[in-house]
Order: C-alpha cells, then structure tokens, then sequence
C-alpha cells in the first residue's frame, strides 16, 4: 500500500512469503537443523506495483467518460488504497460489516464505481 501511495512509476517489493502456522521440520543434521528450513526453503516474491497501477487503470477507466471532472489515475490509486484499509489489516480493524472473507472488496469497487460520478472528486480529495 504504501508503494501505490508513493505515486513512483517504477517501483517493485521483493517479499518473503508469508506462511502461517508452524514451520515445517526438515531432516538435517547439526547447526543446519537448528534453522527453520534453511534458506533454501524460502519462497520470494516479486511484485512490480506498476503493473499492479496498470491493472488499476485498466480496471476504474470504464467510469471515465461518467465522470464530471478529470480522470486522475492517481488519485483512483489513492482511492483504492482507503479501500483497502477499510476492510482493515494488522494494524486497524475494519469496518463492521466489512470482511475480506466475505467478498467485500468486489462490492466496495462496485459501489465505488456508481457513486463516484456522482461526487464532485475523487474521496480522498473530499476529504
């Protein structure tokens, strides 16, 4: 989230895969078995936030020509980045009613996607 808010074009996160639960134990002998797995075992994640930011694009643009000010791919971002936290994360609690798990995000981008022509800017601006 806070890549996207940079508004940097070319901007990437290489990230450790997140698992949960115990770690799985490997069968290794000596102060190799004293490590969780090794670093063989990590998983690594590239992500280019500016394909994610074109995908973005891609998705919101359909509501251009609805819109009574300019398109402003940024703050779409910035939009959808006080989505995201809406429906919460590890460090503020979301909305009740709100649940990832409960398809929210689909239903707060549609929403999103009807009321925003009707509003004089995009919400962060409203802010």
């Amino acid at each position: 989230m806070l890549g996207l808010c940079s508004h940097e074009p070319h901007f990437s996160l290489l990230r450790e895969e997140v698992k949960f639960g115990r770690p799985p134990k490997y069968k290794q002998k000596g102060a190799a078995a004293q490590k969780t797995g090794g670093v063989e075992h990590i998983t690594f994640h590239l992500l280019h936030l500016s394909l994610l930011r074109e995908y973005l694009s891609w998705e919101f643009r359909s509501i251009e020509d609805k819109l009574s000010f300019a398109y402003n791919v940024e703050s779409i971002i910035d939009d959808w980045v006080l989505m995201g936290f809406l429906i919460g994360n590890d460090f503020i609690p979301h909305l009740p009613h709100v649940h990832i798990h409960e398809d929210a995000l689909p239903v707060l981008y549609k929403t999103y996607m009807e009321v925003l022509p009707q509003l004089d800017g995009e919400l962060i601006g409203l802010v």
